[in-house]
């Protein structure tokens, strides 16, 4: 068999790996999961055996493939590389590329309904988009809760203000109370004295009043 053009590129090893490769790839055209598999499992392993830019000059001269489906191989194997060919065999080929960007939730999901019968795309996609919505309700949920948070952790300030404000205004209604305390005797004094002004103010002659007034007229 001719090589492709391509391979005058390569070295004598590297020709050898990718042809066998190539090799390998075109007799699993036929796709089942496990073919999709082991072509992506082919693919990468000449992508990373040859010169960086070659690789896709490589799959267009052997496959007359194109870069899109190239990488389509390679996600679904590094997807299930480990998974059991047996778990997959219900999957079409389109379900798997579907899968290979779908949370790990989502692919246990979906290997829930393979045990049912045949997975389409439009299964996943659907799975997807329910999974999609759930996040988002739990998203606007989780906003909503810390929103709560914040405000409650606003209010518990205000709260611990407010005992503050209240300690200290307790603390000048004890202060006050004690000073008042201390003020009433000589207030007391004060007015006994007063009394007694009165009284001898009304008990005095006219000419002795005019001295008390001048006297006592602050």
């Amino acid at each position: 068999m001719t090589l492709p053009t391509i391979y005058g590129e390569f070295d004598s090893e590297v020709a050898v790996v990718c042809s066998q490769a190539a090799e390998r790839i075109r007799t699993r055209m036929k796709r089942t999961a496990e073919d999709i598999i082991e072509i992506g499992g082919d693919l990468t392993l000449v992508k990373g055996t040859i010169d960086h830019g070659l690789f896709l000059k490589w799959v267009e001269a052997e496959f007359e493939m194109s870069e899109r489906t190239a990488r389509n191989f390679m996600a679904v194997y590094e997807k299930f590389k480990t998974a059991k060919f047996a778990d997959l065999e219900s999957f079409q080929p389109s379900a798997l590329y579907a899968l290979t960007t779908a949370s790990d939730e989502v692919v246990g999901e979906a290997m829930e309904m393979a045990k049912q019968g045949k997975v389409t795309p439009a299964a996943i996609n659907k799975l997807k988009e329910e999974k999609k919505k759930l996040k988002e309700k739990y998203d606007l949920a989780k906003a909503k809760v810390d929103n709560l948070d914040v405000q409650n952790a606003k209010l518990h300030g205000r709260e611990t203000d407010l005992r503050d404000n209240i300690g200290w205004l307790e603390g000048e209604i004890e202060r006050l109370s004690e000073e008042l305390k201390s003020k009433a005797p000589s207030t007391i004094e004060i007015n006994k004295h007063r009394v007694m002004l009165v009284a001898v103010w009304e008990m005095a002659p006219p000419e002795d009043r005019q001295w008390f007034k001048s006297e006592y007229a602050s």
